[in-house]
């Protein structure tokens, strides 16, 4: 099998297929083999529709969570696991396995094959990029046994038959709960009585899904920077040798993507709290409100699992949800959106631009323009994008609220799989406005441009620049 995979991988990279391309067709790829497994007799308790087969298969790729069927009662033991698989895969990523089995059958690695990765997982350092194929695969199993074993020993067993399936409950929610998936085994979800009172079990799902939302390279980033203050604690305290020291060892991308998410959860419970603490959370207690607001907040930024039925929420909590599920979760992690590093430098960018100057720094670094200019274009498709969905749903559901529509639609595109129960209802035509925004918001909106859009030749001269009136 790793060799068949290999002849697969190397093929591609020796044709003329750029990176981004393999990237896209990687996506295609698995949502077609997907949706063909889904169809089989095997997979469901019924027969269902080739576009509800193909949207639970985007769905689990791309790691939204939204579902016109509900998983638990409509697919069998096997059409799970093939779900399981499918935002397993999409969730690390298509090139990272692809890869990683091309490099077991290959000794040399052509520069092709770092930049296909390089746009995948965005890898920055070209010596560490298979190093860090390995760390992706090895950390991301750590954590999901990890979870699995947390879950498992959470659940109640008087809820089930056995053992196996009790332990397959657990492994199933760690993995869609590191992946940002947002699929359940449990009628209505974390909604269901198995969850909705037991703190431990969600905060282990909110907690598996900040690590997987903040990226590979930032879980190992900090890994790197614990283990070397471990060794230099060793060192010192036991040992009596001098410590190693090591500068700038947490690059500026992991600080602002790990302060962006510290403040946007902090923000974003409190608010929650604010606006429905006499509304949702009226009948809980003061820990219970906590808990409930905190996992609605981290589940919100492309999760997709919910404690709460978000079609009775209050409009300023909705707004609140629309705009977590907006900027998402990091790059190169699990999860959608916009990216939290996209907000942060736009939000430095207009904060630099208000305060007169010509450039934007953050913690004694200044940000490169090209990093401004790439979040305004992510930035301004993504509402583009999301605006001419909506309008499209609205044609198609002309009984349907603008404002669950939008919730819809922004879902969607964060991959994050929150609905206002409407998915299951909406009609073939909206359905597959959700597929595209699904994939558009898994795959990326530049990835899409880059892979489509011939690139410009160089130019050799420059134009008279002019001032606008802005």
């Amino acid at each position: 099998m790793f060799r068949s995979w290999s002849r697969i991988a190397n093929n591609l990279y020796s044709s003329s297929i750029t990176s981004e391309k393999l990237f896209v067709i990687s996506f295609i790829s698995l949502i077609a083999v997907g949706t063909m497994l889904l169809l089989l007799p095997v997979s469901t308790t019924h027969q269902i529709s080739f576009t509800d087969a193909l949207f639970t298969s985007t769905s689990a790729v791309c790691v939204t969570g939204l579902t016109t069927l509900d998983t638990a009662t409509e697919f069998t033991w096997f059409g799970k696991m093939v779900i399981l698989f499918l935002f397993q895969l999409g969730g690390i990523g298509v090139m990272t396995f692809t890869s990683f089995f091309a490099s077991v059958g290959r000794s040399k690695h052509s520069l092709s094959e770092g930049n296909a990765l390089t746009s995948m997982v965005v890898a920055k350092n070209m010596r560490k990029l298979f190093t860090a194929l390995y760390a992706v695969i090895i950390v991301t199993f750590i954590v999901e046994i990890f979870g699995t074993i947390l879950i498992y020993l959470q659940l109640p067993q008087s809820e089930f038959p056995d053992n196996i399936s009790r332990f397959t409950f657990a492994l199933f929610h760690a993995v869609s709960s590191f992946c940002n998936a947002g699929f359940s085994l449990a009628p209505n979800g974390l909604m269901n009585n198995i969850f909705y009172h037991e703190w431990g079990i969600q905060m282990t799902i909110a907690w598996l899904v900040i690590f997987g939302g903040l990226g590979f390279f930032i879980i190992t980033n900090y890994m790197e920077r614990f283990g070397l203050s471990m060794r230099n604690f060793i060192k010192h305290t036991i040992l009596g040798k001098a410590s190693k020291f090591e500068p700038n060892l947490i690059n500026i991308n992991s600080r602002l993507v790990v302060r962006t998410t510290f403040w946007l959860l902090v923000i974003g419970t409190g608010l929650f709290m604010l606006f429905e603490n006499n509304s949702m959370l009226s009948g809980l207690r003061w820990d219970e409100k906590i808990y409930t607001a905190f996992f609605s907040t981290v589940t919100a930024r492309t999760a997709g699992f919910n404690t709460i039925d978000y079609e009775f929420i209050l409009l300023p909590s909705t707004l609140l949800i629309i705009i977590l599920m907006w900027i998402g979760a990091s790059p190169g992690s699990t999860g959608g959106g916009i990216k939290t590093s996209t907000f942060a430098v736009a939000f430095l960018t207009a904060f630099s631009l208000g305060r007169g100057k010509s450039t934007t720094h953050f913690h004694n670094r200044e940000l490169s323009r090209q990093s401004g200019r790439k979040a305004m274009v992510v930035i301004f498709f993504s509402i583009f994008a999301i605006l001419l969905a909506t309008m499209l749903l609205a044609w198609f559901e002309p009984g349907v609220s603008l404002e669950r529509l939008l919730f819809e639609a922004f879902s969607a595109f964060g991959t994050v799989g929150l609905s206002m129960n409407l998915t299951a209802s909406l009609s073939e035509q909206s359905k597959y406005v959700l597929i595209f925004l699904m994939f558009l918001g898994r795959i990326g909106i530049i990835t899409l441009f880059v892979a489509f859009i011939r690139k410009t030749r160089f130019l050799l001269f420059s134009y008279p620049e002019e001032e606008l009136f802005i």
